[in-house]
């Protein structure tokens, strides 16, 4: 989420060993820093 409230766009791409986050701001136009991205994961067995 922007500083506005608007939505934005976030995958998860896994190599060498490490999980980043890539946070896609150039998909939202004017998009108003700082952007909050804040991952939730769940796992259910």
């Amino acid at each position: 989420m922007d500083a506005s409230g608007k939505q934005v766009p976030t995958r998860f791409v896994l190599g060498q060993n490490r999980l980043t986050q890539v946070v896609d701001t150039a998909s939202i136009a004017e998009v108003q820093y700082p952007v909050v991205a804040d991952p939730a994961v769940s796992v259910t067995y």
